[in-house]
C-alpha cells in the first residue's frame, strides 16, 4: 500500500502536463513582461548636426568639450591634440607628433580625462606619465601620483617597492583619480577579476572602490622549446563575459555587469545600491557562429603575433622583417641555454567552452554624460532598424529611463552639457569626422 507521502511525491502524466503547461504560461509571461517593459521605454533621436569637422582625423580617442562650444580632441593615431573652434570648422595643434619640441606628443597613443575645471589630463600607459593640460591644450606641469602596493594601498613611502598609481582612466567631482589596477597571473592563469582602485592627491592616499569581472577563462601554457627558443601560448576566449566601469559627473561610481546585465552603483557618500536586470534583446550563438568568430579572431592574432615574434627575435641593433627597430638582445656575448628569444603564440578555447549567448556588453561599453546619466552600448538591440547603434541611458534613480537611436554609421565620441552629443564617422582608411549634435526632444 502506498503511503501519504508517497501519494503526495506522485507525478501522474496529467499533473506533469498541468506543471508543464504552467511553466510554459510563467515563461510566457515573464517574456510578455519583458516584452512590454522594452516597449515602455522611450526610443529617441538626435537633431541634425549644428557643427561638423572638415578636416579628417586618424583615430578619435576622446574628446573634451570646452567653454564657448570649443572641443579638445585626442586623435591617437596621428598623435595629435587639437583644439577645434566653436564651428568645429578650424582648429590648432596643442600637441604635435613631433619629437623633441616643448608641444610633443607621447611616443605612443595616449589618453585625455576631464580634470578639474577646463583642464585636462593627458596620460600613456607604458611611461606612466600624467601631464594636466589647460583648456588651450597645453601642458601646465606634470601630476604627481601616489604609489600603491600590489597587496594594499598605502601612503607614499610607507611600504617597500611601492609602485606608481596605475594611468586614471577618470576623475571625480573631488578630483580623485580612478584606474584598474594590474590583473594578477597565477601559475599561468589571469585572475576573474581587476580592482578599480582611487587615489585622493591631498591625503596621498589609494583605497579600492570595486572591481570589474572578465570570465574568459583565459591561461598562459608553457609549451616545448622551438629552435632553442622558449614557447608560451595563450589560450584566449574568443567572447569573454565581461564588466565595464566610469564614473558619473556627480562622482558616482557605475559598475555594468555583463554577467546578466545590471548597474551596481557607489554613490558619492560611500554608500552602494543597485539597479534591477535591464531588459536586454539576447542573441544565441550556433556552433558555426562560434567557428566564425574564433577563425576572424585568428586571422588578427596571427598576423599580430607574426610581428611580435619577428621583433623579439631581432638584435635591438637590427631591423625586424616589418621594418620596425628589434626588441631582442644585442651583440656581445651568447645567451644563456633557454634564454635565445622566445616564441609567443595565441590559441582559442575550445567550441564548448563559449557561451551559448553574446555577452550584452564589451569593456569599454559605459560612458558617462555631463548630465549625471549613464550611456551604455549593447552589443545587440532589438530597437536597431538598419543598423544603426541604439545606446541604453540608465540613472541611479530612473534606472533605465531612455534609449537613444544614432544615425546610421555614426558612434558616440563624448558629450557636452544639457543633452549635448557629439558623434564620430569615418573609417581608418579615409578617415574620421566629428559632428555636434542633440537629443531629440521632439520624439
Amino acid at each position: 500500500m502506498m503511503s501519504s507521502r508517497a501519494k503526495r511525491g506522485r507525478r501522474t502524466p496529467g499533473a506533469l502536463a498541468t506543471r508543464v503547461i504552467s511553466l510554459l504560461a510563467f515563461a510566457s509571461a515573464a517574456s510578455v513582461r519583458a516584452l512590454a517593459a522594452q516597449q515602455t521605454i522611450p526610443v529617441v533621436g538626435v537633431t541634425a548636426p549644428s557643427a561638423k569637422t572638415t578636416m579628417t582625423l586618424g583615430a578619435v580617442l576622446g574628446v573634451r568639450e570646452l567653454p564657448g562650444g570649443r572641443l579638445l580632441v585626442n586623435d591617437a593615431r596621428r598623435r595629435q591634440i587639437l583644439v577645434f573652434d566653436g564651428t568645429l570648422a578650424s582648429a590648432t595643434v596643442a600637441q604635435d607628433s613631433t619629437p623633441g619640441t616643448s608641444n610633443s606628443y607621447f611616443p605612443r597613443p595616449g589618453e585625455i580625462v576631464p580634470y578639474l575645471g577646463d583642464s585636462t589630463l593627458f596620460t600613456e600607459i607604458v611611461s606612466r606619465d600624467v601631464l594636466i593640460l589647460d583648456r588651450d591644450g597645453r601642458v601646465v606641469r606634470a601630476l604627481s601620483v601616489p604609489q600603491y602596493m600590489e597587496n594594499g594601498f598605502v601612503a607614499d613611502g610607507l611600504a617597500a617597492f611601492p609602485m606608481p598609481f596605475p594611468p586614471p582612466r577618470a576623475v571625480d567631482n573631488r578630483g580623485r583619480l580612478l584606474a584598474l589596477a594590474g590583473t594578477n597571473i597565477r601559475r599561468g592563469k589571469m585572475a576573474d577579476s581587476t580592482l578599480v582602485v582611487r587615489a585622493d592627491l591631498d591625503s596621498r592616499q589609494a583605497d579600492v572602490v570595486g572591481a570589474v569581472f572578465h570570465r574568459d577563462g583565459a591561461y598562459n601554457r608553457q609549451d616545448p622549446p622551438q629552435d632553442g627558443k622558449r614557447v608560451v601560448t595563450t589560450v584566449m576566449q574568443p567572447v569573454p563575459t565581461v564588466d565595464a566601469w566610469t564614473v558619473l559627473s556627480d562622482g558616482t561610481v557605475a559598475f555594468v555587469r555583463g554577467q546578466d546585465y545590471h548597474v551596481d552603483w557607489v554613490l558619492p557618500d560611500g554608500s552602494k545600491t543597485a539597479t534591477a536586470k535591464l531588459p536586454f534583446d539576447w542573441k544565441r550563438l550556433t556552433d558555426a557562429d562560434k567557428q566564425h568568430l574564433v577563425d576572424s579572431a585568428r586571422v588578427v592574432s596571427d598576423s599580430l603575433m607574426r610581428i611580435r615574434n619577428a621583433r623579439a627575435n631581432t638584435p635591438a641593433s637590427e631591423p625586424s622583417s616589418d621594418g620596425q627597430p628589434g626588441r631582442g638582445r644585442g651583440g656581445g656575448g651568447a645567451a644563456a641555454p633557454g634564454q635565445q628569444g622566445s616564441i609567443q603564440r595565441i590559441e582559442y578555447v575550445p567550441l564548448s567552452q563559449i557561451p551559448d549567448y553574446y555577452p550584452p556588453i564589451t569593456e569599454n561599453a559605459a560612458m558617462a554624460d555631463l548630465d549625471g546619466n549613464l550611456w551604455i552600448l549593447p552589443t545587440t538591440s532589438a530597437q536597431s532598424q538598419h543598423g544603426e547603434l541604439v545606446y541604453d541611458v540608465v540613472n541611479p534613480k530612473q534606472g533605465l529611463f531612455r534609449r537613444v537611436r544614432m544615425p546610421l554609421g555614426r558612434s558616440v565620441a563624448g558629450f557636452g552639457k544639457g543633452g549635448i552629443v557629439y558623434l564620430q564617422f569615418g573609417d581608418r582608411t579615409k578617415g574620421f569626422h566629428l559632428e555636434r549634435v542633440k537629443l531629440d526632444a521632439g520624439q
